[in-house]
């Protein structure tokens, strides 16, 4: 017996609302400032804050698959009554850019604004809050409005709230793996693209070769040191089964299972989670040894023929005011 089916334009299809809790909210008349929502835990903590994020310079059509794509998040300031959702999840991740070509495909470039996007990138959720009481916070210019917000433990589930408390200690930790992961990518990622540029500056120069060999040299290191995070020869066009899921994609799969259902992680997740947070450290120490010695010597090197040295780490906003 066959089931039911539908046409693509049936008037009388519906939609369902998206999940999580709707914040609901009356504006007068439309602001000038943006309407920033802030989810705040019982204790004042920040969980997550809704505002309105611009394109990404890097989202070109076709250049990925529509799902995998992370799409700006809107939140409305129309006069009258607006509505935002929130998924009851955290923060996102840090967002992974990519400011050099793809190892061994040259054609795999980056785009117009300097940069690719991490093939990757669909690794980004946070995890799902844990039930209790949480404050929203509106905020338009130097206006802020708050109320309660009670998030409650779905009755369907045998997990207590205890077992979920448990299960969301873990996953915050592996969102905060995720995060240094992703900002030791970036890190290195900046380092290449300076490394690569100041190569390109002084080729032809017998005054800087021995600088030129060093900077191609600290670069393939540095390629090979984010070969332990993702495939570094992966291009993101569909060429996915040639090369194996690394360190990033294995936390993404980790937070995933133990989210699964609301239930204590397993003897075997917390093992994985361990292992996990010790290779972290240890790819963290290799870095910073790349950036002190490797790194350190190219710039001692600029230095004999004053050349301005490579930047590897600095605070934007202490750079702004000055």
């Amino acid at each position: 017996m066959a089931g039911p089916a539908g046409i693509a334009n049936d008037p009388c299809q519906g939609k369902n609302p998206p999940y999580g809790a709707s914040i609901n909210y009356y504006l007068k008349a439309e602001p000038k400032d943006e309407v920033v929502i802030a989810i705040l835990d019982a204790t004042g903590k920040p969980v997550r804050t809704l505002k309105t994020e611009p394109k990404s310079e890097g989202e070109e059509s076709g250049a990925e698959d529509e799902r995998e794509r992370d799409k700006p998040f809107s939140v409305p300031k129309k006069a009258g009554l607006n509505r935002v959702w929130w998924d009851l999840r955290y923060d996102r991740t840090t967002e992974i850019k990519l400011w050099t070509p793809t190892v061994d495909h040259a054609h795999a470039t980056v785009g117009p604004q300097g940069w690719r996007r991490f093939p990757q990138g669909r690794f980004r959720s946070g995890p799902l809050v844990e039930p209790g009481e949480y404050t929203v916070k509106l905020a338009v210019g130097k206006q802020e409005f708050t109320e309660k917000l009670i998030v409650r433990k779905d009755p369907n589930t045998a997990g207590t709230e205890t077992d979920i408390r448990e299960q969301t200690k873990l996953l915050l930790g592996i969102h905060e793996m995720t995060n240094t992961a992703a900002g030791m990518i970036n890190q290195t990622e900046r380092i290449r693209k300076q490394l690569r540029d100041l190569g390109a500056l002084l080729e032809g120069s017998a005054e800087a070769e021995a600088i030129v060999k060093a900077a191609r040299d600290l670069d393939q290191k540095l390629a090979d040191f984010e070969d332990f995070f993702f495939p570094v020869r992966l291009t993101g066009s569909g060429d996915e089964l040639r090369w194996p899921d690394k360190f990033y994609a294995k936390l993404g799969f980790l937070a995933s299972s133990i989210a699964e259902a609301d239930h204590l992680p397993t003897a075997q997740q917390r093992e994985v989670y361990d292992l996990f947070m010790k290779q972290l450290g240890e790819e963290k120490a290799k870095l910073g040894k790349l950036i002190d010695e490797d790194l350190g010597s190219i710039n001692n090197m600029l230095l004999e023929k004053k050349v301005p040295h490579i930047i590897y780490k600095f605070d934007r906003s202490s750079l702004l005011s000055r």
